[in-house]
């Protein structure tokens, strides 16, 4: 890894045992291997504990970590794991996404710009098994487009997951790394951070992930649910006032200081209603 590049990988996982091993197993087949990978555990009751412990027994490295991380919660665990990484670059995913082979390596053609605070991969959807999933892969984490490098954000712009992103090492400590009160959009707000201390984020089409949707029902409805409880916080800690109205292949919105209004229809609780109706 060249010099000032080094990568410390962190993934948080909570009873992750039906999609961690596929996870880990795309970490295994990385063509360049990170310099350390550092699994946190979020209180698992399940089995996700043994899983990893069979990766690193397996593996018998050392730069391999697990960590048990109490308090409840993603932001407590991803700030848990960068705690105990020493690499210059944080990559963050996630316990049901399945890293591409080159995964590391595309992340490595993107760092040299001292300007850049955070490149956010592309995230693709692993081959849907049903109807919900599918519904899930066509409106949720979509893939980046193209390759743009943002210096500025809005509510629908800029603000990328942290199912695929990488940030520098120092940028994430000087802005205090995730908000641990908040479950939802606690990524959006770190990228806002980032912004906000002056650095851009970089999107780009390659680094890529596989992101595996929930099949229920009830975990479509729970997720949106969740996504649903991060917009008031989006619209009130990420903008000075807007009046916005998402609708599928398109959206219309209307700066208005201090008023928040958000009418959100393309979301894939309401695509599946739907479906369903037809």
């Amino acid at each position: 890894m060249p010099k000032g590049n080094k990568i410390s990988v962190v993934i948080p996982f909570y009873n992750a045992e039906k999609t961690l091993e596929l996870c880990l197993d795309g970490l295994r087949n990385q063509t360049v291997k990170p310099e350390e990978i550092i699994l946190v555990d979020n209180n698992s009751t399940d089995t996700s504990k043994e899983i990893v412990n069979a990766f690193i027994n397996d593996h018998r490295d050392p730069q391999i970590v697990y960590v048990f991380c109490r308090k409840e919660g993603p932001s407590a665990a991803r700030n848990k794991g960068a705690e105990v990484a020493t690499g210059d670059w944080l990559v963050f995913t996630d316990s049901d996404c399945i890293p591409h082979s080159s995964w590391i390596s595309d992340y490595t053609t993107h760092f040299e710009n001292d300007s850049i605070g955070a490149v956010a991969g592309c995230i693709k959807p692993h081959s849907p098994v049903n109807l919900v999933q599918k519904t899930l892969s066509l409106f949720t984490l979509p893939e980046n487009q193209e390759e743009i490098i943002h210096d500025s954000f809005s509510i629908n712009k800029g603000l990328y997951p942290t199912a695929n992103l990488a940030v520098r090492m120092q940028i994430f400590n000087s802005v205090s790394g995730f908000d641990e009160t908040l479950r939802y959009s606690e990524d959006r707000d770190l990228c806002a951070k980032i912004y906000k201390s002056g650095y851009k984020i970089k999107a780009v089409k390659d680094a890529a992930v596989e992101h595996i949707h929930r099949t229920s029902l009830r975990g479509l409805i729970k997720q949106s649910f969740g996504f649903g409880t991060g917009h008031p916080y989006k619209l009130r800690h990420l903008s000075q006032g807007t009046i916005l109205l998402t609708l599928p292949f398109i959206e219309i919105s209307h700066a208005l200081s201090n008023k928040y209004v958000w009418i959100d229809l393309v979301q894939a609780d309401k695509k599946l209603l739907l479906s369903l109706l037809f």
